[in-house]
């Protein structure tokens, strides 16, 4: 991942309501981070190095079940960067 990706993911990881899986304003500003991504051609991040660096964002829960909340909301995040990766990849190709 080059060092701007990483930092956009840093910063928007920080920030993210992680508790809220697939809250509104973090899925905006999470395309914003895929379109970054893209254009930067970050378009293969695996999932141990996304979830290597928003494994400690913005989360001091020792809750089991808020933590469930929080690690199913960072995979479904995950799957949403596949996706858009996916869509913006076919759209350059058409």
């Amino acid at each position: 991942m080059s060092p701007p990706t990483l930092e956009w993911l840093k910063t928007f990881a920080s920030q993210a309501s992680w508790r809220e899986i697939g809250h509104p304003g973090d899925l905006d500003r999470f395309q914003d981070f895929v379109i970054f991504a893209y254009r930067h051609g970050d378009q293969s991040i695996s999932l141990e190095e996304f979830l290597s660096i928003v494994k400690n964002a913005n989360v001091g829960e020792t809750d089991l079940p808020v933590k469930k909340r929080v690690l199913a909301s960072k995979m479904f995040m995950f799957s949403k960067y596949e996706e858009e990766i996916k869509l913006l990849n076919k759209f350059e190709s058409s």
